[in-house]
């Protein structure tokens, strides 16, 4: 991709392997359980220890308000961050570095800047789900792709004769397909 500071390398969007092996099925299984337990909302005391190990590095000995502290603390429990994104040592890293300003060295960001910088978190995380979910679904050597792009396995039409044997099978056991009235009514 061509920008203004020369060329940046996008990567490509995610594609689901050719062929899921059982082993990375089941892998993928107990992934999204382990990933399931993380995804629980954060419980209050993480969510204050979050924001308590934030403002530490934020501000430093000069720490906002606790009204600000709290306030922010329950607009994480309101929005009900993974307790997985709160309890990860490198989502802080992460989010201090969306929310940090250069030459503002003891400061506090404010709820919308915090808020963005967890939603990118969350989405992250979102992102891992959903792959891991399509490996999970995915059957042993088959492709995984979703079924719009899979190529065109349908079987071929029923011949005249296939379609002859049905009805008389059906007709012998007494049931009528819908397009001919019922055999025993004839």
């Amino acid at each position: 991709m061509f920008t203004e500071h020369g060329t940046e390398a996008k990567p490509l969007p995610w594609q689901p392997p050719a062929v899921i092996t059982e082993t990375m099925r089941r892998d993928a299984v107990h992934a999204l359980g382990a990933l399931k337990v993380r995804s629980l909302p954060a419980t209050q005391a993480e969510a204050e220890a979050f924001i308590a190990h934030l403002a530490n590095l934020c501000a430093g000995k000069e720490l906002p308000p606790a009204s600000k502290l709290m306030g922010a603390v329950s607009s994480i429990l309101r929005a009900e961050y993974p307790a997985a994104i709160i309890n990860d040592p490198s989502t802080l890293d992460r989010v201090l570095k969306r929310v940090s300003v250069t030459g503002r060295p003891t400061w506090w960001p404010s709820w919308p800047e915090l808020d963005a910088a967890l939603d990118a978190e969350r989405s992250a995380l979102r992102e891992q789900w959903r792959r891991l979910d399509v490996i999970a679904k995915g059957s042993s050597g088959t492709r995984a792709l979703p079924p719009h792009d899979r190529p065109d396995d349908d079987l071929p039409p029923p011949t005249e004769a296939q379609q002859a044997t049905v009805r008389d099978l059906l007709a012998a056991a007494g049931i009528a397909l819908k397009s001919e009235s019922h055999p025993l009514r004839r």
